[in-house]
């Protein structure tokens, strides 16, 4: 059967935040059992709790832990267990022990103050948020915020919206003008130490600058969720005509500097019977700087090609989804 809600919140300080993790599953088997898999290959994919445990920041403390306690699965000095008891918590390390005992119910997880909220069942909204996230969103080097950038204002509400909706919580937009661009620019920042560690830590997402980067490949085993990550990520960094009637060639590209991602792309593609021609590299210019740059693009051009991505993925951001609608209604779609 199928989970009713797997949901958990982090609790932190400038930093990781306490976090309930409801356990809940139609059919109650162990813990262990539950979070074999880091993803499952049903309708949804399931975060691996040991995995979330081992990849986050280690100041989180598991509070009320008292209820799961027993003297042979958490082997505690008598001086640790004194000091655990008064301060209702204990470090995450031991979490491990005690994760076959737990019982379908709440657990909080803190290190201070802070509340955000990590899905433990991945949904299209977040593939799409993560999608997005490869394109033109960052994970800064600094562990303090995850951040996006787009000459969409509506775009940038609009995953301001998602981020509430999915972690519980929003951030601020400003508007930038890049030096080499006559177009305003708006980013979004969203300050969470917490969600900085949950991609870097759990999706393995670079910090800083991007390199190496890879589609999960759990997202191959779930058509839907693959779908929304792409339309994310061709939200971000794909192309199509403003004017199909006006263009001499109908064309869908994407262009990023990671060759690797995109022939990752390339291999989504393919599993919705899309296909693309051969990656070309094209040099171009920074748009905040003179500095030249090769970008490799992934380019469909058959009609036939152009008209199934129309019909399989598509765009949804708020200027691309406009020249969409002008591209399905000039193909007659």
């Amino acid at each position: 059967m199928k989970s009713s809600g797997f949901s958990f919140i982090l609790y932190i300080s400038s930093g990781i935040f306490p976090v309930f993790i409801n356990l809940l599953t139609g059919q109650w088997t162990c813990a262990r059992e539950v979070f074999k898999l880091l993803f499952s290959s049903l309708d949804y994919m399931k975060l691996n709790y040991s995995e979330l445990v081992n990849n986050l920041q280690e100041n989180i403390m598991l509070i009320n832990w008292k209820r799961y306690y027993n003297k042979n699965t958490i082997p505690i000095s008598k001086n640790n267990l004194r000091k655990y008891e008064i301060n209702n918590r204990i470090p995450i390390k031991h979490i491990k022990n005690i994760q076959p005992y737990m019982v379908p119910q709440n657990v909080l997880l803190t290190a201070r103050a802070k509340v955000i909220q990590i899905p433990l069942n991945i949904s299209n909204d977040f593939a799409y948020f993560f999608g997005y996230l490869f394109g033109d969103g960052s994970v800064e080097s600094n562990g303090k915020r995850i951040n996006f950038s787009d000459e969409s204002f509506q775009q940038m509400k609009r995953m301001n919206y998602l981020s509430e909706k999915l972690f519980n919580i929003t951030g601020a937009i400003y508007s930038r003008r890049p030096v080499l661009s006559k177009k305003p620019a708006y980013t979004l920042e969203i300050g969470s130490k917490v969600l900085n560690s949950f991609f870097s830590g759990y999706f393995k997402f670079p910090k800083g600058k991007k390199h190496d980067l890879i589609i999960p490949t759990s997202f191959f085993s779930d058509r839907e969720l693959l779908k929304y990550f792409l339309i994310g990520l061709f939200d971000s960094d794909g192309t199509l005509p403003k004017n199909p009637y006006s263009c001499k060639q109908l064309f869908i590209d994407i262009a990023m500097k990671d060759r690797g991602m995109i022939e990752d792309i390339k291999k989504a593609l393919s599993l919705f019977g899309i296909e693309t021609l051969k990656l070309y590299p094209r040099k171009s210019k920074s748009p905040n700087s003179n500095k030249k740059c090769i970008t490799w693009e992934l380019r469909i051009r058959r009609r036939s090609q152009i008209e199934r991505f129309l019909i399989e993925i598509g765009f949804s951001h708020p200027d691309k989804g406009n020249r969409y609608k002008k591209l399905k209604s000039f193909l007659r779609l």
